[in-house]
């Protein structure tokens, strides 16, 4: 868990946060702390969601290409049925990242200092 990282002295000076309800956690952690983004500790969520644009401080985020990426496994579904054979491959589609106010430069804040900053 987060506050037990943080409970043992443990200061990043960022948080890459995987999934939505994993970001929430975060933020409700910063501010139990006293933390503030980004001041203290930086905060990136993965994909988007309308409450990371409302959130003071809005919540920067990588935002993958679902409908691509859906599209191309439909796309390689069908293919498979209608016999096509061979390995399976590997496809990678680019992220987008929307740099938000929840990121900051390490240790550039008033609130910034003490703990163990990584």
């Amino acid at each position: 868990l987060l506050s037990d990282y943080f409970s043992k002295g443990e200061r990043p000076t960022a948080v890459y946060s995987l999934f939505l309800k994993g970001t929430l956690v975060a933020l409700s952690e910063f501010r139990r702390r006293g933390w503030h983004c980004p001041d203290d500790i930086s905060l990136v969520g993965f994909d988007d969601a309308e409450w990371m644009q409302v959130t003071w401080p809005a919540i920067a985020a990588v935002v993958q290409p679902v409908r691509e990426i859906a599209s191309n496994a439909m796309d390689v579904l069908f293919r498979r049925i209608e016999g096509e054979g061979g390995p399976p491959r590997a496809r990678l589609e680019p992220c987008k990242v929307l740099m938000r106010e929840s990121v900051g430069s390490p240790g550039s804040g008033p609130h910034s200092g003490g703990g163990n900053r990584q």
